[in-house]
């Protein structure tokens, strides 16, 4: 919740115990109760709008969170299968130059080059 609409809930807080102290004065079937009771339900409403909000940022982050340990995953398998290409580099030369690192550390180039990497690994045989 941004800080204009946190304002507005704690002026609605404000303004429905001020109705809860002036009930006498304004009875649930006058004018001024109805808008009291309306004003309730839409507190009521707009906190739940908070919570939902709140709710859905924390999901949000954790989605962003397991994001990026996926991504340090394979980066890690990425390095290992590196490594593994180069040692294999007496026996296949060139073999290494299909298995490159990505250039950056963003999603889109590392999921560019695990690709890559599986495109080349694929029509490889086991070394026997």
């Amino acid at each position: 919740m941004n800080s204009a609409n946190r304002r507005v809930s704690e002026m609605t807080t404000r303004m429905i115990g001020f109705g809860g102290l002036t009930v006498e004065v304004f009875p649930a079937i006058s004018i001024g109760g109805q808008k009291f009771s309306t004003l309730n339900d839409l507190a009521g409403k707009f906190d739940l709008f908070g919570s939902r909000e709140a709710q859905e940022k924390g999901a949000a982050k954790a989605a962003t969170e397991a994001k990026a340990a996926l991504l340090i995953k394979i980066l890690r398998q990425m390095k290992i299968i590196r490594e593994t290409v180069l040692s294999a580099e007496g026996q296949q030369p060139g073999i290494s130059q299909n298995f490159n690192m990505p250039a950056s550390s963003s999603a889109e180039s590392i999921i560019e080059a695990a690709r890559a990497f599986v495109a080349a690994a694929t029509p490889l045989k086991p070394f026997s």
